[in-house]
């Protein structure tokens, strides 16, 4: 692996941006399904990975947004369009952001080009509070399924 990657992780257990520039830290307590797109390298995910987002999904519901549950099922085109809609309305911070970035995450690694094109977006805009998304972009690029 290059050295630029050492701190992104396949693994997902990791809790924020500082553990990653802190290997040593032996308290790691882990983090939400829903954090995994901007913490992540997308070649640690898996088909069973879906299974877990979409549980924590479940359990999600985004005020005013009638297509919801459709995005959350798997549908890619649908989840794209609430994920602009989320990102156009709230900023970056909003855990709003991470659900619906999340319901994208699910189809890209289902396979859908468009889907990795939106993490990448979202994570481009990110990069401005959490310098660990510069890396992950180039790596959504790269991404196959």
């Amino acid at each position: 692996m290059h050295a630029k990657y050492e701190h992104v992780t396949d693994q997902p257990d990791r809790p924020s941006q500082q553990s990653f520039r802190s290997p040593n830290n032996l308290q790691q307590l882990p983090i939400s399904p829903l954090h995994w797109w901007r913490t992540r390298r997308p070649q640690g995910f898996g088909r069973h990975d879906v299974k877990a987002i979409r549980a924590a999904l479940l359990g999600v519901e985004i005020v005013n947004e009638v297509d919801w549950l459709r995005a959350v099922t798997g549908h890619p085109a649908t989840a794209i369009g609430v994920a602009i809609r989320q990102l156009s309305a709230y900023g970056m911070t909003s855990p709003v952001i991470d659900a619906a970035v999340s319901a994208v995450l699910c189809c890209a690694i289902e396979g859908n080009h468009a889907a990795r094109v939106l993490i990448s977006s979202a994570l481009r805009r990110r990069e401005k509070i959490d310098p660990l998304c510069q890396e992950l972009i180039m790596l959504w690029r790269a991404a196959r399924f």
